[in-house]
């Protein structure tokens, strides 16, 4: 309840203020990118609605909805800790490396961790040497592909780091 209101604030508000870096782009070029900053403000105004609505609930509710609200704070805390917080501080992480090692060792980093990390959350006492060496393998794999579509098909270059 508290984090949807807090997450539809910050819809709203990071949409009105990415609304104003598109309006001076030309008529055609604009139209996507405002449709979706529309949409996500929609959402935003959506997710108030919905936050309002459960704390009236809440206000009027028995103990039988206080355990279930309960049991979905715990829900929405794990949600927000291994969903979006977690992977977020990978990403950055990862943008981290980028501007030091360059685009494809953060790229094999990148699905190393997230592979790694997939696997920890299905099962964490699954996490042994093989899921490692798999994940190894196919991080070099999917870097690899990218190698060769990117950099030798397409000749697009990849950016660089200061390292490499």
């Amino acid at each position: 309840m508290r984090s949807n209101f807090i997450l539809g604030i910050f819809l709203i508000i990071a949409s009105a203020l990415l609304y104003t870096q598109v309006v001076d782009l030309p008529v055609r070029s604009a139209m996507f990118p405002k449709m979706v900053l529309w949409g996500a403000g929609i959402t935003g105004l959506l997710m108030l609605i919905d936050a309002a609505i459960k704390a009236k609930r809440l206000a009027t509710a028995d103990d039988l909805d206080i355990a279930e609200v309960k049991s979905e704070r715990i829900k929405m805390r794990d949600t927000l800790v291994f969903q979006i917080m977690v992977p977020g501080g990978i990403m950055l992480l990862t943008f981290m490396l980028l501007t030091v090692v360059g685009f494809y060792l953060a790229s094999a980093f990148l699905v190393f961790v997230i592979y790694c990390y997939h696997d920890y959350r299905i099962d964490p006492a699954r996490l042994k040497r093989k899921v490692y060496l798999k994940g190894c393998v196919f991080a070099f794999l999917v870097t690899l592909f990218m190698y060769l579509v990117f950099t030798l098909l397409l000749g697009l270059p990849a950016p660089s780091g200061v390292l490499f």
